[in-house]
């Protein structure tokens, strides 16, 4: 598991119900081990509502699409081996590239 997340916290995404894009982007995050304050940056959001998302909060129709595209890359990027990072340096690396 990966350190960023709290076993507790882990253990709740993957059995939330009814999932939501917040809950979606929570569960690829940990699987690709990018901690909550890099997606808050590369999102420009805070971390509290970066946790909202992750437990099915309200998210802005201007942020939708962003998110969605983001999902869709983490999942490519994790088919073809470039993810999980492997600590905290590599996960900033690889959000940086989205700058």
């Amino acid at each position: 598991m990966p350190k960023n997340y709290s076993t507790k916290f882990v253990e709740a995404i993957q059995s939330a119900e009814g999932e939501t894009l917040g809950v979606e982007l929570a569960k690829i995050c940990v699987e690709a081990n990018i901690p909550p304050r890099f997606i808050a940056k590369h999102f420009s959001v805070t971390r509290i509502t970066i946790h909202s998302w992750f437990r099915g909060g309200a998210i802005k129709e201007s942020k939708k699409l962003k998110i969605v595209k983001f999902i869709e890359q983490l999942y490519e990027d994790l088919k073809k081996g470039d993810l999980p990072a492997k600590d905290g340096k590599s996960a900033k690396e690889y959000i940086e590239r989205f700058q």
